[in-house]
């Protein structure tokens, strides 16, 4: 061994020992990257959490709700790769030094170093950008104007209905572009009677850029006052008089899937139509749904008893013609069999 070492030396000259060293460290960098560009290369498109730190979870609102996560693409060798928890990977975001102004809406593009814990050199990270606007939420009392809707033939003038405030939440930068909204529709009352609506985020038509408001439940109390002449008119219904009639429209049931319904008889439905304003209803646009909780506990057999089913003031129509609607005092007795899937 030491005369191979000898002759090894002799060949290198001068400094062998150093020479030979040397000679020995690049073959091992030159086996680590044979080895590295023989691994397999991939590339992983991973949803990763984005956490925002505590001082802007009070004043920062995401543009998009649904984007609690982001897309990241991770390029590098599969055994990296494979190191890495994503289920213990987080986006978080650090404030910038200079500070957001209040309103300010910003783009921040995410790199490397955002994403925690940090992964290997060798690992490329391609990180998408993210939207939010900074702001304050607040309460605020907007005032609501409900639109009125006649409820039968009579002509009502010089109505008018006092709004009510509703309590809204959402970013303070937002209210400055909109401070009014309407309830849902209210049919017109007589002098000094109180309607009661209520309010909810499902009833006051907010428009796209409002999905981030919380409408607090409370209800809404219309005092309609018909005034005198020489006040001035807010609001004015006219109701035109028509001429009613009442047309008997063929009913297509639908019910739940678990169960199967036997009709002993084709039945019908009162619809009071008002003319001219009424187009001409087709009895493939009427649906009668009943309720599962009508067909609960019924047992099955052929001796069933008539079910009673009562008709809604709306009922359900794919598109309710105008002047259309249902007959109030009307009833269906159905006498069924109910056999259970």
């Amino acid at each position: 061994m030491k005369r191979w070492l000898f002759r090894i030396g002799r060949l290198l000259g001068a400094d062998w020992e150093l020479k030979l060293g040397a000679l020995v460290v690049a073959c091992g960098v030159w086996l680590n990257v044979l080895r590295s560009m023989s691994e397999e290369r991939i590339v992983r498109d991973v949803p990763i959490r984005i956490d925002l730190p505590a001082s802007l979870l009070d004043k920062a609102t995401i543009l998009d709700p649904s984007r609690r996560e982001i897309d990241v693409i991770l390029r590098g060798p599969k055994s990296a790769l494979e190191r890495l928890e994503i289920a213990n990977l987080r986006i978080l975001h650090r404030v910038p030094r200079e500070g957001i102004a209040y309103g300010e809406m910003r783009r921040v593009l995410l790199d490397r170093d955002d994403l925690q814990p940090r992964p290997d050199q060798d690992v490329q990270v391609q990180v998408g950008g993210l939207e939010y606007r900074v702001d304050h939420l607040v309460t605020e009392q907007v005032p609501v104007h409900p639109d009125m809707v006649p409820g039968d033939d009579r002509t009502y003038d010089r109505v008018v209905v006092k709004p009510r405030l509703v309590e809204v939440r959402g970013p303070a930068s937002v209210f400055e572009r909109a401070r009014a909204v309407r309830a849902d529709p209210a049919r017109a009352a007589g002098a000094g009677e109180i309607r009661t609506l209520p309010i909810s985020g499902e009833t006051l038509p907010l428009g796209e850029d409002w999905y981030d408001y919380e409408v607090l439940p409370r209800l809404l109390d219309l005092p309609v006052e018909c005034r005198e002449r020489r006040v001035r008119v807010r609001v004015r219904v006219s109701v035109p008089r028509v001429s009613t009639r009442i047309e008997a429209v063929p009913v297509n049931l639908v019910l739940p899937q678990e169960f199967d319904l036997v009709v002993e008889c084709p039945k019908t439905l009162p619809l009071v139509v008002m003319r001219p304003t009424a187009r001409e209803v087709r009895p493939e646009e009427v649906f009668l749904l009943l309720d599962v909780r009508e067909l609960r506990g019924r047992s099955a057999g052929p001796a069933e008893a008539p079910l009673e089913v009562r008709l809604p003031p709306g009922l359900d129509l794919e598109s309710p013609p105008q002047g259309v609607r249902i007959d109030e005092t009307g009833q269906m007795r159905l006498p069924v069999e109910l056999r259970q899937r």
